[in-house]
């Protein structure tokens, strides 16, 4: 019995191991019935999913950068902000939310963050605003 035990045991494992593999971008987690996305995408899906999903477009540089140029319909929170997790906190959790930075690097921390506070769905632009072919 113990054998059939611990051979079950091994392969629940193994399933849910294999289950839990997805692609380096994309971290996807199953909690009850519930499926929370944290997805790192390149600019052209970045753009599809804002225009398919109405959700949070946020913009994690400085007031600086932001106003030197910025998607269309961008909140500005910036990263470096001393309330800058108090704001994020405040944002609609259940909505998705498209981060961006400069390039990539303070928008992949903030979906990292996101992902600890219960938000269900964050993409990252990757190489971030610097990459983006959208500008007007």
């Amino acid at each position: 019995m113990k054998k059939i035990l611990g051979i079950v045991s091994i392969a629940l494992i193994a399933f849910v191991s294999v289950a839990m593999t997805v692609n380096k971008n994309t971290i996807k987690t199953v909690n009850q019935d519930t499926k929370h996305i944290y997805k790192n995408v390149k600019a052209d899906e970045f753009k599809k999913l804002m225009d398919s999903k109405e959700g949070i477009i946020l913009d994690v540089r400085t007031a600086d950068e932001f106003n030197r140029g910025h998607i269309e319909g961008a909140i500005n929170i910036d990263f470096y902000g001393k309330t800058f997790k108090t704001q994020i906190d405040k944002l609609d959790k259940s909505k998705p939310v498209y981060v961006y930075c400069h390039s990539g690097g303070r928008s992949g921390k903030s979906m990292k963050m996101m992902s600890t506070m219960g938000f269900v769905e964050v993409y990252n632009l990757i190489g971030g605003f610097s990459n983006w072919p959208y500008k007007k």
